[in-house]
């Protein structure tokens, strides 16, 4: 594991408005999946819901 000073943290999120569509693939998801497989990196997710 690696020391907590070379961790790199990766924070993102997509509104839950409509429908998921390639945009959502494209811009965020597939870059999601790509760091959650890196052990160097710890991967925060998160959905924005606006009427909360």
């Amino acid at each position: 594991m690696p020391s907590p000073a070379t961790v790199t943290r990766f924070l993102t999120g997509i509104t839950t408005t409509g429908t998921p569509h390639l945009g959502n693939y494209v811009g965020s998801v597939r870059h999601s999946v790509r760091f959650s497989q890196r052990p160097d990196v710890q991967s925060y997710y998160f959905l924005a819901d606006y009427h909360a």
